[in-house]
Formats: structure tokens, C-alpha cells, sequence
């Protein structure tokens, strides 16, 4: 998949805003391929790939023994931060471009959770050069530049805006005390944060609001979300009773 998705115009050098960004994924160039196993010089150079971005300050998506990433199949857990918000990491694919039949251009490419690139390269190996110092040739705009990861931007350019109520646990509890509550009005807590889908832990406090049913954050350990920001809905179809 990687190999194709470049084109066969000469790339020139494009980063955008690594800051938003905090983990790194390194898939080796064997995705998207029939080969069952990840060469030892793919897995050195996706190792060298690593070791720079990580003294750059990312931190690293692990492999498991096999080479192989999280997203393309390895067994070791994604970090509990990725698991929460997948748009803290970029993945990073390199390889030699097939529109050069020499197979002497190396390209890499970054991608966020959006599919949009935030970086990618290319560089032909002049005669000598080794695929070591072409790869250190391509990461050089990132190598030089000042990474610094910032939360804050990742979160406005991924996080969508949410109503927000002033509620909090203690004016939910005062509210639904007050009076009658309707079916569903209430305070809710997970109790398994085993879930793939979303590991984190929430209160929810359930309010019947011009006739449908708010689910407003009171308690989270998830940093995305805010308390007194409504997670969602919960309302009546036409059709059901």
C-alpha cells in the first residue's frame, strides 16, 4: 500500500506541525505486500527510523517480535494515550519508490489519523551512498526542526466542538433529588475499562432535556473531555416504544 500511494514526480521536502503529535508508528515496508515475514534489513532500518525519532523527543508505538506495529497486526497493546486518542500518533512508511526502476530512490511519509500527510520525502542514493545515510537524508527536516510536542494543538485540530452545560455532579445529584426523575435520568459509571474501543473510565450524568436524554461528562480520566461537556444523546424513534 505505501509503495503506491506516492507518485512518480520528484517529491520535495513537505512538514507540517509535528507538535500536535506525541507517539510515532513505524511500519516496515512489507505491509500491504504477500510476504509473511519482515526482513532483518527492513526491521535494522525501520530500527534506525525509530531510534532517530525517538531521540527527537516522539515516543514510540512498540513492536512485537515479529516487527509488526499494533495497527498492522502485532500483538503488543497500543499505549493507553493512542487507545484514548488515536490522533496523538503519526505513522511513518518508508520504502524505495517503484517508479524509479533503479530502486534507488527512498521515500518516506508520515500520516496522521486522518490520512493526511504531515510529512514525507524523497532522496536518490547517489553511488556509494548507503540506505542508512539516505533515510538520515530524508528525516534531516525533522531532525532540524524544533519538536516540541503540544497537546493543545493536537486537540484543536482533531477534537470537534461539543455542547457544553454547566452541570456538575453535585447539580445533577441536587436536580435529580429535587424531583421526580424520568426513565434513564441518572448517574452512571463504567465499570470495565477493559474495552478496546474506548479503555477510559467516565461518570455520566443522564438529564431529560427538551425531550431527549443528555449525557453529560461529570467524571473522566479520558484528557479529551471536560466536565460538563455532553457525550452524546440519547432519544425516542418514531417507530419504537
Amino acid at each position: 500500500m505505501f509503495l503506491t500511494v506516492f507518485s512518480a514526480v520528484k517529491l520535495s521536502a513537505q512538514i507540517n506541525d509535528l507538535n500536535a503529535y506525541r507517539f510515532a508508528e513505524i511500519d516496515p515496508p512489507t505491509k500491504g505486500t504477500t510476504q509473511n515475514n519482515i526482513t532483518k534489513e527492513d526491521l535494522r532500518i525501520t530500527n534506525l527510523i525509530e531510534g532517530l525519532l525517538s531521540e527527537k523527543g516522539f515516543l514510540l508505538v512498540p513492536r512485537d517480535d515479529s516487527g509488526r506495529t499494533p495497527t498492522y497486526g502485532g500483538k503488543s497493546e497500543m499505549p493507553i494515550e493512542v487507545q484514548k486518542n488515536k490522533c496523538l500518533n503519526l505513522i511513518w512508511f518508508w520504502g524505495f519508490s517503484p517508479a524509479d526502476p533503479s530502486n534507488q530512490t527512498l521515500k518516506i511519509m508520515a500520516v496522521n489519523c486522518r490520512d493526511e500527510i504531515v510529512f514525507q520525502n524523497s532522496f536518490r542514493l547517489p553511488p556509494g551512498a548507503t540506505v542508512d545515510n539516505g533515510i538520515r537524508t530524508l528525516l534531516h527536516p525533522v531532525l532540524l526542526s524544533n519538536y516540541q510536542f503540544n497537546e493543545s494543538l493536537n486537540l484543536k485540530k482533531f477534537i470537534p466542538r461539543v455542547d457544553v452545560t454547566n452541570e456538575s455532579e453535585e447539580t445533577l445529584r441536587r436536580y435529580f433529588s429535587s424531583q421526580q426523575t424520568h426513565p434513564l435520568e441518572g448517574l452512571y459509571k463504567s465499570i470495565d475499562t477493559n474495552l478496546k474501543e474506548d479503555p477510559s473510565y467516565y461518570k455520566i450524568g443522564v438529564k431529560l432535556v427538551d425531550g431527549r436524554y443528555q449525557m453529560i461528562v461529570v467524571e473522566t480520566d479520558n484528557e479529551i473531555w471536560r466536565s460538563g461537556e455532553v457525550k452524546g444523546y440519547i432519544e425516542k424513534e418514531d417507530n419504537t416504544n
